[in-house]
């Protein structure tokens, strides 16, 4: 059996998710919220629009992102526990779940293969190196990416 039967047979048996479009996750909530500020709903259909009907009930919103922290953890938490209390939907993670790409995920509405961060280091050609994006500096060294003359239109733009 190859790589790519073992990933499916792994996603199939539910040990393994598959981030999908239509479920709830870093790129859905994005998307949400910059409707609102932009003043229009979000139409469409299943949890998407489930998503906008919350939004547009409250006057506020507390987006609570605990990064590594799986349903395993929730499931264990007192039923009178703050999370609890206000828990509301269960999301995915886009892929790959790495901290990085999704947090860019989430403040850019758009999946890792658009914005480019595809893990914690990432080979960036304009300094033939890798690179840890979420702390914008050369991994080898920690030298920070602008003080090698890079910006944020040449990394993710280009």
């Amino acid at each position: 059996m190859d790589n790519i039967e073992i990933l499916y047979k792994e996603i199939k048996s539910g040990k393994l998710v598959f981030p999908l479009n239509e479920e709830i996750n870093q790129i859905s909530i994005s998307n949400v919220v910059k409707s609102f500020i932009e003043a229009t709903c979000i139409k469409g259909d299943g949890r998407l629009s489930e998503l906008s009907k919350i939004f547009s009930r409250k006057n506020h919103a507390i987006i609570f992102l605990a990064d590594g922290f799986g349903m395993n953890f929730f499931e264990m938490l007192p039923d009178r526990s703050f999370i609890k209390e206000n828990f509301y939907m269960q999301g995915t993670s886009v892929f790959p779940s790495s901290t990085g790409p999704n947090l860019l995920s989430l403040s850019t509405g758009k999946w890792p293969g658009s914005h480019g961060d595809l893990g914690w280091e990432t080979y960036l050609n304009q300094i033939y190196d890798s690179a840890t994006l979420i702390k914008w500096e050369r991994s080898r060294d920690k030298k920070k990416l602008s003080d090698l003359g890079l910006n944020l239109e040449e990394v993710y733009l280009e």
